[in-house]
């Protein structure tokens, strides 16, 4: 009986101290470098938005949430911006600043809303004539030349790195 009541104890208490910790079963593995020149490695639910990530990082930068600014691809990210929105991979860096209070600076959309759509291929007269806002079609920002498998232009991301 009594051990009972200490097993139930002991399982409260990892409850109690496990219930803080994020729990992430869909989770991306990230980096964040801040401007003292550390590097975090860090898992965040692709669902949060960059307010989220600056409440989880700013601790860990002895900073508040309200004193980060998080760079990606060169531009600051609105606290609005939802990270699958930034088409982020796995092993991305993003940058974390101290904010220095200034009101006349502004955040950035992520790129996949910031840049213009290319199409490759030729122009005709009739795709002219298509209205853009009826067509739906995946947005694409870069492209890569794929020079062993495909030998062809294709879809790609901007930071690709070596698999070796």
């Amino acid at each position: 009986m009594i051990l009972e009541f200490l097993l139930q104890l002991l399982q409260a208490m990892f409850h109690v101290f496990s219930f803080s910790r994020k729990t992430l079963s869909n989770s991306l593995n990230i980096y964040i470098k801040s401007s003292n020149g550390n590097t975090l490695s860090v898992s965040l639910d692709p669902k949060w938005d960059i307010k989220n990530v600056k409440q989880v990082i700013a601790p860990k930068l002895g900073l508040s949430p309200e004193e980060v600014k998080i760079i990606f691809a060169g531009k600051e990210l609105e606290d609005s911006t939802v990270i699958e929105d930034c088409d982020l991979g796995e092993q991305s860096i993003l940058h974390a600043v101290k904010s220095r209070h200034d009101h006349t600076a502004r955040a950035s959309k992520p790129l996949n809303e910031a840049l213009k759509d290319l199409q490759l291929g030729k122009i005709s007269e009739a795709d002219d004539a298509i209205d853009e806002r009826i067509v739906e079609r995946r947005r694409v920002h870069f492209y890569v030349y794929c020079a062993t498998t495909c030998t062809g232009v294709r879809e790609g991301k901007l930071r690709v790195r070596c698999s070796a």
